[in-house]
């Protein structure tokens, strides 16, 4: 039982250590490039589903 609280707190500590680790404009930079590709594989998904519809329904 200790050492599975042990590794939950060693868990714990690793993620406060990585949390701190970058400022706040340094999280929200990585925030900005992690939306922004998912937003460009969104539109990318989207819009070739849209495509494969139009060419199936144009024949």
């Amino acid at each position: 039982m200790l050492a599975a609280n042990s590794d939950l707190f060693n868990k714990a500590s690793a993620t406060t250590f990585l949390c701190g680790a970058l400022s706040l404009s340094e999280w929200a930079l990585v925030t900005g490039i992690i939306c922004s590709v998912l937003t460009v594989g969104l539109n990318w998904y989207y819009r070739h589903k849209e495509y494969c519809f139009k060419t199936k329904h144009e024949k």
